[in-house]
């Protein structure tokens, strides 16, 4: 079935019953500007067993499967309201009412784009030139396969050439879930798995590993940001795998100790300036000194590089699966690959980009035992 590229509001037909899929933010934006327009949204679709059966911004949230039961014949317009578009299309594919005539899909990137004003330069702009440039191509040696190279090759043109437009993620946008791809999942359901989630939000990891059916000995969520902390509490209680979760009120660095920051919600991150906010820290070294860990997910705004530094020997001696958000600056997007290649043996690397904007890169890093088990 065709995806509609939408760039008016008004195309879309108002006999349809609409639903949206994904109620996150975006989800949230594509709602406000929907209802703006005078349309009426029936529900949301999403992934997170955490949110279905909920209400969210005023409307039900459902699953796929509650989706295509309920859908029979009638008549719908459904709007892919996320950015994890590619990984959307591909749970869709398998669908039988996605090549149905009466099931129209929708694309609104265009138009919720112009919505989030969100400042690009913040992701994109060389603070270090000299650094950035001299040792951007080592990332080709490193990440050799094709698809990380595909998506070197866009953030090249990005850093370098600062282009700006939406479109350049349209062909390095995976299907692949974040975090979780079929490579990663395939080696963490063959054992027990200590897991750290760096920036764990309101704890989206807990229906991840419930999905894709990871065994989990014991997970730790580190999330620094009191309003998410307190929701990411409430899911770990609700969940199934709350007796195996550790929250930790804290955030990670290279040492431990205060440091400040700027920003709330999902916009919280570490300043490099004096703030009136400050949050405690903590170091994996320190943290997991008398503990083992198989698995660490990072997302912590720009903080990745710090954390590891502040966790190498726990990496060194553990050996983990690792998941590190790269996207936060283009310092990032070349010295985490390149530290801990320097510094790590017999570990393979990819990169994977999981939008179709700016964000999301992430780095895999898989010990060599393990991918060639």
């Amino acid at each position: 079935m065709q995806v509609n590229d939408l760039t008016d509001v008004n195309e879309i037909d108002r006999n349809r019953s609409i639903v949206i899929y994904g109620s996150g933010i975006t989800g949230k934006i594509c709602l406000d500007i929907l209802e703006e327009h005078g349309y009426s949204v029936k529900y949301f679709i999403d992934d997170d067993i955490c949110k279905i059966g909920k209400c969210i911004y005023g409307k039900q949230v459902i699953s796929l499967d509650d989706f295509e039961s309920k859908y029979e014949k009638k008549a719908s317009t459904l709007i892919i309201g996320s950015i994890y578009i590619n990984a959307i299309l591909s749970k869709l594919d398998k669908r039988v009412f996605y090549k149905c005539e009466d099931c129209k899909i929708v694309d609104m990137k265009d138009i919720y784009n112009q919505r989030k004003r969100i400042d690009v330069s913040r992701f994109i702009t060389v603070h270090d030139k000299e650094y950035v440039k001299d040792n951007f191509d080592q990332l080709y040696e490193i990440c050799p396969d094709f698809e990380s190279r595909k998506v070197i090759d866009v953030m090249k043109k990005v850093y370098f050439e600062h282009y700006t437009g939406f479109d350049i993620y349209n062909d390095i946008c995976s299907d692949e879930p974040q975090y979780f791809t079929k490579q990663v999942v395939s080696i963490l359901k063959n054992r027990n798995n200590s897991i750290l989630d760096g920036g764990a939000y309101h704890g989206e990891i807990l229906s991840d590993l419930i999905r894709f059916g990871i065994p989990v000995k014991k997970l730790t969520l580190f999330e620094v940001e009191q309003k998410n902390y307190n929701k990411m509490l409430n899911n770990i209680e609700s969940s199934i795998l709350g007796s195996k979760c550790v929250a930790v009120n804290q955030g990670l660095w290279d040492k431990s100790g205060e440091i400040y920051i700027e920003g709330e919600g999902d916009t919280c991150r570490i300043s490099d300036r004096v703030t009136d906010k400050k949050m405690q820290v903590i170091s994996i070294d320190e943290f997991y000194k008398n503990n083992s860990v198989d698995f660490m997910k990072m997302d912590i705004e720009g903080a990745e590089r710090q954390a590891l530094k502040g966790g190498i020997g726990t990496i060194k001696r553990d050996r983990p699966v690792l998941a590190i958000c790269i996207y936060h600056s283009p310092e990032d997007f070349v010295g985490i690959p390149i530290y801990l290649n320097d510094i790590l043996e017999e570990y393979s690397y990819n990169i994977l980009h999981h939008t179709n904007e700016y964000v999301e890169s992430i780095l895999y890093a898989i010990p060599d035992e393990l991918l060639y088990k």
